[in-house]
Formats: C-alpha cells, sequence, structure tokens
C-alpha cells in the first residue's frame, strides 16, 4: 500500500468513526462519547465507570494517536456536535509538554502500559493475587519488592538507549515518510535478558538497524539530547510503556516459579497459585491493581461537574 492509499485509508477510517458518534449523539445526547488509543478500554473502562456512576458510555477505538487527534479535530470542527459529551484519552508517548485539556486526557506517562509497572502494583498483586499477608509475610513481600526495584531500575536503563533511538527516529519520520519503525513486532525480550538477579543488554546500534531495516543513522549529540529528555521525565515514566509491561509479565512468572518451587531461595513461604497472564490480554488481566492517576481523577471530576 503507498502512501497516498493510506492516506485515503485513515480518511475513510476517520469518516466512519465521525458518522458513528453523531449518530450516538442524535440518539442518545446524554451519553459519554470515550475515544480510545487501539485496546486503552482495557485499562480505562472500569476506571471511567467508577467516575461516571452510572451515567451511559458509548467506546470508539482509534489506531494511534494521529488517528485520535484527526477524529477530535473533525468532532471539534463539526456544528452539530459542538453539546456532545465526547472524551478523548491519548498516550502522551515521547511528547513531554502534553497535558490533560479541554475535553483530551494525556496520561502523566509515555502509555497506559506504564502505569502497570509501579512497585505499588506488584505489591497489590503478591497480595491479592498470590496470597501473601502482609503482616506474617512481610520478609517475603519486601524482599520480592526490593528485588523489584533493582530489576525495574536495571531494565529502564537497560532500555534508555532504545528509546532516545526511537524518539529520534519518530522525530525524523515527520520530515521523511520513509521512516517506519514496526515495534509492536517486538518485546523486552528481544532487546534484554534479565534473571531476578541482574538485566543484560542484548542489543547495540548495529542490531537496531538489522531489527529496524527503515531507520536512519542517528548522531550520537542527538541520542544524547533524547536521553536527557528521557531522564528528565524519570525513565521508568517516559519510556516505551510495553516493553516495561512485558518486563513485568516475565518477572511474575518468575515469582510465581520461585512461589511454586521445593527450594527457592528467594521466598521462604511456599504458596500454590494458579495466576495465569495472558501476554495478550495483560491490560485487562491486571487492570485492576494499575495505577490511577491524580490527573485522571481531575479530568473526569472537572467534566462532570459540567454536566452535574
Amino acid at each position: 500500500m503507498d502512501r497516498a492509499e493510506k492516506m485515503r485509508e485513515k480518511r475513510l477510517s476517520i469518516a466512519v468513526k465521525l458518522i458513528k458518534i453523531i449518530k450516538i449523539y442524535a440518539s442518545k445526547p446524554n451519553v459519554f462519547t470515550c475515544v480510545f488509543e487501539g485496546e486503552d478500554a482495557k485499562y480505562y473502562g472500569i476506571r471511567l465507570d467508577s467516575f461516571l456512576n452510572g451515567r451511559e458510555r458509548k467506546n470508539i477505538s482509534c489506531k494511534g494517536k494521529g488517528n485520535l487527534m484527526s477524529l477530535k479535530e473533525k468532532v471539534d470542527s463539526h456544528d452539530d456536535l459542538s453539546s456532545a459529551k465526547v472524551l478523548y484519552f491519548a498516550d502522551r508517548d515521547f511528547d513531554f509538554a502534553d497535558i490533560p485539556s479541554g475535553n483530551i486526557y494525556f496520561t502523566p506517562c509515555y502509555s497506559v502500559e506504564n502505569l502497570y509497572v509501579e512497585k505499588r502494583v506488584l505489591k497489590r498483586i503478591l497480595v491479592d493475587e498470590f496470597g501473601f499477608c502482609e503482616i506474617e509475610d512481610s520478609e517475603d513481600i519486601n524482599n520480592i519488592l526490593n528485588i523489584y526495584e533493582n530489576l525495574l531500575s536495571g531494565t529502564a536503563h537497560a532500555l534508555l538507549f532504545l528509546n532516545a533511538w526511537i524518539m529520534c527516529q519518530n522525530k525524523g519520520s515527520k520530515i521523511d515518510n520513509s521512516i517506519k519503525l514496526n515495534l509492536n513486532n517486538f518485546d523486552a525480550g528481544d532487546f534484554i535478558d534479565f534473571d531476578l538477579e541482574s538485566v543484560v543488554t542484548k542489543y547495540d546500534e548495529v542490531s537496531l538497524k538489522v531489527k529496524f531495516p527503515a531507520s536512519i543513522e542517528i548522531s550520537s549529540d542527538e541520542i544524547d539530547t533524547a536521553k536527557h529528555l528521557i531522564e528528565q521525565g524519570g525513565i521508568v515514566k517516559s519510556i516505551r510503556g510495553k516493553y516495561l509491561l512485558d518486563f513485568f509479565r516475565c518477572f511474575l512468572e518468575k515469582i510465581r516459579s520461585e512461589i511454586n518451587s521445593e527450594d527457592s531461595v528467594v521466598i521462604s513461604k511456599k504458596i500454590k497459585t494458579k495466576l495465569t497472564i495472558s501476554k495478550n490480554n495483560i491490560l485487562s488481566d491486571l487492570s485492576q491493581y494499575a495505577e490511577t492517576p491524580n490527573c485522571l481523577t481531575k479530568f473526569m471530576s472537572t467534566h462532570l461537574e459540567k454536566v452535574a
């Protein structure tokens, strides 16, 4: 598919979603229409329902942030939708200046996936899913949390160069449409290896060129600038969340194996847990444990006050 065909396909997709919003508003003007990127409703759904407190919502899914922003532009300029209750939920990505504004919410981190990898999330899973007692098993819990904290920091630093490189490629793609990175074709395991003691980087600039042939050369100065911007916002919050979430999933599998082991040197208590996490549906599997940032609460409260 050439660029012209892709543009036609994008316009058609946006037009179809615009028609859906018009139909929703025409039939139920008080319904909240929530527009998400991809599968992000798996994270937002239960949270929005708690805020909406019985009010009906309808979902619209867009393929990527660019399509979501284009749809928003169409809706905003449509006179018949000026009173429609349409809310947009987008990942910030590497756009560090993006903050919630008007009827669009941007994550306070790279993406919703980053909200799943906080240490607090792991503690909730250890207690509610694995069955650790915060009083009786405090030593085991703290040991696991300390191991995780070290590995998460090690993973984030190991992926820092990769993310700086991706950031530079994304910047270049805005003026050179030949640059294409198929990031979803790779998992964290394609770039790092880890056990419960350490993280090992297994990529470099040469291997990145092999993995992403439709990329360009990036100077060391550009990489350093990108790394600095990422570090300013906190590496764990500012790098690509899908790779961090994949690391988190693998870590939980390793801990589950330790818990079920008869000779674990990490955990003293043996618990038979049946927790299974689907790689393809982890957003839903762990949604209840993920963080709910204050800015999301404020965003929803602001919009509900307007219709109270």
